[in-house]
């Protein structure tokens, strides 16, 4: 399979590229038919995909799935997770000064169009660095709206953090 044109920008650690995903990813991989580029990130050895708590419950937890289905998909992610494929990557994972710097970044990111339950998830790719796969145009879009927040963008560029789209989503 041909690496998307974002693979190559990707962070490295422990000799592989990271990438963080959001829950519609997750379901698309395992429910749907995933595009490509999900395809290639649940499949290229040589990625990790990094999920936030955030994402697995709302992936766990999503109304359209049926429950014997949600038990798949966790066992599913508990085999790629087992050879280190998936990281469940959350808070209790950040330094002082990330947690600290995520927890402002949610709270900022929410009051200025992201909804409540997106800004955790979005706010653990940038605090980390980890360029964010998602599906959801929706958040793309709020997200980009978010940047020109005065607050949004000053907190950005005064702790060095990602403050553009193209950095913070892969595509």
């Amino acid at each position: 399979m041909t690496p998307p044109s974002w693979y190559a920008r990707l962070p490295m650690f422990g000799g592989k590229r990271l990438l963080a995903v959001d829950n519609n990813v997750i379901g698309a991989y395992f429910f749907e038919s995933p595009t490509d580029e999900v395809r290639f990130a649940f499949e290229e050895p040589g990625l990790q995909i990094q999920c936030s708590r955030q994402a697995i419950d709302e992936a766990l937890n999503h109304p359209d799935f049926r429950v014997d289905r949600r038990r798949e998909m966790w066992t599913r992610l508990a085999e790629l997770q087992g050879r280190g494929k998936v990281f469940l990557s959350g808070t209790s994972q950040m330094t002082k000064a990330q947690l600290e710097l995520y927890e402002k970044l949610t709270t900022l990111l929410s009051n200025a169009e992201v909804q409540k339950k997106d800004a955790p998830i979005v706010a653990d790719a940038i605090v980390k660095r980890i360029p964010l796969l998602t599906l959801d145009q929706r958040l793309k879009n709020a997200v980009t709206s978010a940047l020109r927040n005065a607050k949004v963008c000053d907190f950005l560029k005064d702790n060095s953090l990602p403050d553009s789209a193209t950095v913070i989503f892969v595509s």
